[in-house]
């Protein structure tokens, strides 16, 4: 009695596996169509019939397993994606495991046609991973090809010789982001971002060219024998130009 409702339940699930595989491959009116019959993915012969569906899925081992959310694990999966439902394509694979294939091999409408993740991104000259990350970010489809902002940013010329932030870094003893934000963030040209002590680093704070040295707000107060706030406030008033502060000669400035 238990092995006969089992066969039943088998049965009933393969039955609804057959009914919705023909209706994604046939019916213009199903919701998945442009992934299956819109792409030309069509069923074999001999798997227009149920019963010849029913005795391939379980001489290949099919069988009904419950995961804890109430899903059937596992699932009918084709080996080629573009290949049709056939027993040379076909395979039981867990529904984790063909849930991961479905969000790599997403499919998207791009110059009038259907293509997958793998399939766009050779077209566009990208790889899969950068074109499923531009997707999950919500690019515009048009966009995808574009090359990212920063593609031809990252290099310098110094003397003659191609450098990336890094490598000019490396090669000075300097770190990366104090390289790159003297060069971007500050504008500074190459030698002078090169030239200040690696202990002096503080990209956090804006430096001013002084004596011939890089040198904060407080240094130079300090220095010209005034209160930061005094030369802050005369910074200010001259738009932060330090050669303008110095002269006007303001108050005990040397």
């Amino acid at each position: 009695m238990v092995e006969k409702m089992y066969r039943d339940k088998v049965k009933s699930r393969l039955m609804h596996l057959w009914c919705d595989m023909r209706n994604r491959c046939y019916d213009p009116t199903h919701h998945a169509y442009h992934r299956y019959g819109g792409r030309g993915i069509k069923i074999c012969d001999e798997w227009l019939s149920f019963e010849n569906f029913y005795n391939w899925a379980i001489d290949n081992g099919y069988k009904v397993e419950l995961l804890p959310n109430g899903k059937n694990k596992w699932s009918i999966d084709r080996i080629n994606n573009d290949g049709n439902y056939c027993p040379e394509n076909c395979r039981w694979t867990d529904f984790i495991t063909q849930q991961y294939n479905r969000s790599i091999n997403k499919y998207i409408k791009y110059n009038n046609k259907i293509y997958n993740t793998l399939e766009l991104s050779k077209e566009l000259n990208i790889s899969q991973r950068c074109l499923l990350s531009r997707l999950k970010r919500g690019w515009n489809i048009e966009d995808l090809a574009k090359p990212p902002m920063f593609k031809n940013v990252d290099k310098v010329v110094y003397k003659g010789k191609e450098y990336t932030y890094a490598e000019l870094a490396k090669e000075y003893g300097l770190k990366t982001t104090d390289v790159r934000n003297r060069i971007k963030q500050f504008g500074w040209d190459v030698e002078k971002a090169i030239t200040l002590p690696k202990c002096k680093i503080r990209t956090n704070i804006r430096l001013y060219e002084y004596k011939g040295k890089m040198m904060t707000i407080t240094d130079i107060a300090k220095d010209l024998g005034i209160g930061r706030t005094t030369l802050q406030y005369r910074m200010k008033a001259c738009n932060y130009n330090l050669e303008e502060v110095l002269k006007k000669g303001w108050g005990n400035i040397k």
